[in-house]
């Protein structure tokens, strides 16, 4: 590995805000997408030890807080805290592999299709398009566009003409259930709004539960964005500040690739902006003064990029608490729910 004071020296305009600054030291690079020099810069709550480490000997850098949590939460894992950014709460390893399996496979088959929107659904059809077929489902095009190219007895591919669609996977960048965001108006309209599916609206009750900041208030997902992200994505700098509701926290479940994530201030001027390490399976939850923060994703990490390790993150003080608590199942998470009393489930079985 290189050295890392390229990431310490860089010369920045004046005029750069904070949040640039941490988004160029943190970018995707095109020409090494093994990049890892930042590695020991990055929060990572799936070894905090190391991460509180790392995160003092770089300039700036906040501290993690290990958090309680209340007797009457059900989730039993880690959870933890930015000594910077109050009402900010991660938690990692907090999805199994087979829930992750399962909403990746819920979100190329149902998420992406009607009557919810996606980004294709605003965008005109090209001349030289052909339009897809009413079958031909994302989950169908996906299955398509991933299968392995055929290959010649001498192991050379065989060369087919490509037909170029209207509805690929490769344009699907994000779809929107329950309240439909308007992209070119930035507002949610009443009349814009497919069902919330009733998986996502139990899982954010269930983490929202973590929220350190909104009380007993209840919790139920009206909106959410599905985003879908390639090795060139990014999601650039940006504050969700067009609910209607600020006192509840913005609640965000990761599967798929690594990714890190960027989290500033209230301006894109203020500091610090703490770059995260998201692995898949984490949650995060946006609240309190960090409600309305900016935040965004600087680069996504290609899956053969080695890691740093994992350890099981028990909460300080809590030997009654499993060390980490990933939900295993649909029907696991359900009954817990419900087991808490109908207040909790008030809304969840409408759709």
């Amino acid at each position: 590995m290189s050295t890392s004071n390229n990431l310490t020296k860089c010369e920045l305009s004046s005029t750069t805000s904070s949040y640039k600054e941490a988004y160029n030291r943190h970018r995707r690079r095109p020409q090494n997408e093994g990049f890892t020099d930042d590695f020991p810069y990055l929060l990572d709550f799936s070894n905090p030890e190391i991460a509180t480490t790392a995160s003092g000997s770089a300039p700036n850098q906040p501290n993690i807080v290990p958090l309680s949590t209340s007797k009457d939460c059900i989730y039993r894992g880690g959870a933890f805290g930015i000594e910077s950014h109050p009402g900010f709460v991660y938690i990692p390893q907090a999805l199994s592999k087979n829930i992750q399996i399962d909403l990746a496979y819920q979100a190329l088959t149902q998420f992406c299709e009607g009557p919810h929107r996606t980004n294709i659904d605003l965008l005109p059809v090209k001349k030289d398009e052909i339009r897809n077929g009413k079958g031909d489902t994302m989950w169908n095009i996906w299955k398509r566009e991933m299968a392995p190219s055929d290959k010649s007895d001498d192991g050379t591919i065989k060369t087919k003409e490509k037909q170029k669609f209207y509805k690929t996977f490769e344009k699907l960048s994000w779809a929107t259930t329950g309240y439909h965001y308007d992209w070119t108006e930035r507002s949610y309209k009443e009349e814009l709004q497919s069902p919330m599916p009733l998986v996502l609206k139990i899982l954010g009750s269930y983490f929202a539960q973590l929220d350190t900041c909104s009380g007993n208030d209840r919790f139920c997902a009206s909106a959410s964005i599905i985003n879908y992200y390639s090795l060139k994505s990014i999601m650039g700098g940006h504050k969700d500040d067009l609910e209607y509701d600020f006192t509840k926290p913005v609640v965000s479940l990761s599967i798929g690739l690594p990714a890190v994530f960027l989290l500033g201030g209230m301006t894109k001027d203020d500091g610090p902006v703490v770059p995260i390490l998201v692995r898949p399976g984490d949650v995060m939850l946006l609240g309190g003064e960090s409600r309305l923060c900016y935040h965004g994703i600087a680069r996504v990490i290609p899956e053969w990029v080695e890691l740093p390790p994992m350890k099981n993150n028990a909460p300080q003080n809590q030997d009654d608490y499993n060390s980490n608590n990933p939900i295993q199942s649909w029907d696991e998470l359900f009954s817990q729910m419900k087991a808490c009393g109908p207040n909790d489930m008030e809304g969840l079985d409408n759709n």
